[in-house]
């Protein structure tokens, strides 16, 4: 309803220069007319093109409703200034980025340009039937880089679905997708943090998975740092749209200790030596599902 907008922001004003741009689904009582204020960027896809119909809204802010992308991947979308936002951007088959840009009073801002990386479509069935020899293996090959998740069987996994209910399930279906580089990435990084590493790991069907017990990531020494060089870990909740530590992952170097062209054992400390990094009496359960793996990891 126009005059309901006309009722908040005052005629002549900043905001009643632009109350055409309020989304359809927003809440006219949330804008304030000395505070009306105006965020606009672009998105691309990961090959820098123009993305339309792409979903823009503000984290923990509804009030605000949805913009969406045009044909030149442009968007514009209506907030009460004097304080950081957090911009989404969602589009089906896309993972979803998150920025934050600080807004000032009747102001418009022009914020970094957004890129959205596509899921990728490599999709693994892993089913948890109580048999810790059951190994099962998500890998795929991008960007000239392997990831690797080893599930057992005997694991627990407990998904969050999209109205927040936490739900077992002995199936889930994984997949992995790679983000190249910073500007690609779910969420800014924190200012001490720089890019080395990133990937995106879904199961379908769940916003989010907890396991009973841990679930093996390998991932490439793109850098070629040391052997037994901790390797800081963390995730973007976005959620809470931030980013959450993890325990510390670990440089490793894979050994064919018997000659056989494969795997049995790592190395974690640099001494070319087998490391049981679990304590569990052998080595070879420090590389379950390795085997079956194609390419080098």
């Amino acid at each position: 309803d126009p005059d309901a907008w006309e009722e908040v922001l005052d005629e002549g004003s900043f905001g009643g220069d632009y109350q055409d741009l309020i989304p359809p689904d927003a809440e006219p009582e949330a804008y304030k007319t000395d505070r009306y204020s105006l965020v606009r960027g672009t998105v691309l896809d990961d090959n820098e093109t123009p993305m339309e119909g792409v979903t823009i809204s503000i984290l923990d802010a509804p009030e605000y409703g949805s913009a969406t992308t045009g044909d030149n991947g442009q968007f514009t979308i209506p907030v009460n200034g004097g304080l950081h936002v957090t911009v989404k951007a969602a589009l089906d088959g896309y993972a979803s980025s998150q920025r934050k840009v600080e807004v000032f009073w009747n102001d418009i801002v022009m914020m970094e340009t957004i890129e959205l990386v596509p899921l990728d479509p490599v999709k693994t069935q892993i089913y948890f039937n109580g048999d810790p020899n059951n190994v099962m293996v998500h890998s795929n090959y991008a960007d000239g880089q392997t990831l690797v998740m080893v599930f057992t069987g005997d694991n627990i996994a407990i998904g969050t679905n999209a109205d927040g209910e936490e739900i077992p399930t002995d199936t889930l279906i994984v997949s992995g997708t790679h983000y190249k580089d910073a500007r690609e990435m779910p969420a800014e990084l924190p200012p001490t943090t720089e890019f080395t590493y990133c990937a995106e790991f879904r199961a379908e069907g769940y916003e989010d998975v907890e396991f009973e017990k841990p679930v093996v990531l390998w991932l490439p020494n793109t850098y070629g740092f040391d052997v037994g060089t901790e390797v800081p870990l963390g995730f973007y909740d976005r959620t809470q749209g931030k980013w959450i530590p993890r325990d510390n992952g670990v440089v490793v170097q894979l050994l064919d200790l018997d000659g056989d062209d494969t795997v049995d054992a790592v190395d974690a400390d640099g001494d070319g030596e087998p490391d049981d990094i679990n304590e569990s009496g052998i080595f070879t359960d420090e590389v379950l599902g390795l085997d079956q793996i194609d390419e080098a990891v």
